[in-house]
């Protein structure tokens, strides 16, 4: 089954092909006549109908809490002890992970499946949170339990292969490693020599590894993981340029501007890098976000040389010329490949 569009590609191909003496007249028709068009696309409709559905969920659930019968229910569970409410969200978790799984057996409900492994995962969080509400930790240990929910994300996310939830779960590493280096070195402290956003680069960067070692083992996970280690490296190495590695903002307003060209210079050969892998290796991702990252740090070094010395009019029009000039090229170079698909 092929979508309109696709079978006009097809069909495009097939013509071309003939002109160029490659197939007959007869076997186009009978090509063609294989072609068949999905009229109709269910799943894009499934996505949006579980996008209403959320959103009519929630105004479901906002016009019943102005019920005072409701409310009075609400706050008697609330108040029922901190231990009980932890087992009856890792029932429900419980439940509602059974229910994706047993949907996810005929293979035809993918978001909601998604939606009810969501579900999960907020429960068992809420679970957590009221656990460790139960043993009265201080406000020390709250990491760890941040660390202990980022391992059940990253549990459920392998075993599940939910792209939704190993998302979840890799976002969840970020905040669990931003929020223990602060507490062991302060928001202006270096921990283990790196400021916040190299740490944060580093770790982007042995996600990306961890997405190239999984492509064997979890295929399905794997192109996740190296994407979101691309963009973490790439984008936290570009505050890394404008800030350098100091943590002190007063430290860093008074540094000369000399002094943080090296950052920027690394991070622009890692985009350079970035560009010459995805070229090398045919990965069109990666060279996309190297280019785009370059291009961003080369922006960032002309206001930073030029946004005292230069008119602020002057400035902007000069920075909307460039970005015209790329618009203009990338308009072209899409027409060119444009035209060399419709040739075929």
């Amino acid at each position: 089954m092929w979508s309109r569009k696709e079978a006009e590609t097809i069909r495009r191909a097939l013509q071309g092909w003939q002109q160029q003496g490659e197939l007959t007249p007869e076997q186009v028709q009978r090509l063609e006549q294989g072609l068949e068009e999905r009229r109709f696309d269910w799943l894009k409709l499934a996505r949006y109908s579980f996008y209403v559905a959320v959103a009519s969920l929630v105004l479901a659930v906002a016009s019943v809490l102005v019920d005072q019968r409701v409310i009075d229910w609400i706050t008697a569970m609330f108040n029922a002890p901190v231990l009980a409410r932890a087992l009856a969200l890792t029932l429900l978790g419980i439940g509602l992970l059974a229910v994706g799984l047993w949907r996810r057996g005929d293979g035809a409900r993918p978001y909601q499946v998604e939606a009810l492994f969501l579900g999960s995962v907020l429960a068992f969080s809420g679970a957590l949170a009221y656990l460790g509400d139960y043993l009265h930790p201080d406000s020390d240990s709250w990491r760890w339990y941040l660390l202990a929910a980022t391992l059940l994300y990253l549990l459920m996310g392998l075993t599940l292969r939910s792209l939704l939830i190993w998302g979840i779960a890799l976002l969840s590493l970020m905040l669990w490693l931003c929020v223990h280096s602060v507490e062991v070195a302060g928001w202006e402290g270096l921990w283990f020599g790196m400021n916040l956003p190299l740490r944060l680069a580093l770790l982007g960067g042995l996600i990306a590894l961890a997405g190239q070692a999984m492509e064997g083992r979890a295929p399905a996970l794997a192109p996740l993981t190296r994407h979101f280690g691309w963009l973490s490296v790439l984008g936290f190495l570009w505050l890394v340029s404008i800030f350098g590695n100091h943590g002190n903002w007063d430290h860093w307003a008074d540094v000369p501007q000399w002094q943080l060209w090296p950052w920027a210079l690394g991070a622009m050969l890692v985009c350079l890098g970035a560009i010459w892998a995805g070229i090398r290796w045919s990965i069109p991702a990666l060279r996309l976000y190297g280019l785009l990252f370059l291009i961003l740090h080369l922006y960032s070094r002309y206001f930073e040389q030029l946004w005292d010395s230069l008119h602020k009019g002057v400035l902007f029009a000069i920075a909307g010329l460039g970005f015209w000039l790329l618009g203009t090229q990338a308009e072209r170079i899409w027409s060119r490949q444009r035209d060399n698909t419709e040739g075929l």
